[in-house]
């Protein structure tokens, strides 16, 4: 493969593997190595960062996923 996505990922038998990678802050464009450097307002401060996040799975027979979601929104 030349491309990470072109890789099989397989347990198995089971389906293929899904990862999601996730970043708790982006920093925005410029390191200073052959230009400007990114704008005060687009750093990410130093220090400790947090970023949660909770996962289901849906069985796509019995269940709507966007229900599901229009639900939750609901009653938050």
């Amino acid at each position: 493969s030349t491309h990470t996505d072109e890789l099989a990922a397989r347990v198995a038998g089971r389906a293929p593997a899904t990862f999601l990678h996730l970043d708790a802050a982006q920093r925005g464009l410029g390191t200073a190595s052959c230009g400007p450097d990114t704008l005060d307002r687009y750093r990410i401060a130093a220090g400790t960062h947090t970023i949660g996040a909770w996962f289901r799975t849906f069985d796509p027979a019995t269940e709507d996923p966007a229900g599901w979601a229009r639900s939750v929104r609901a009653r938050a």
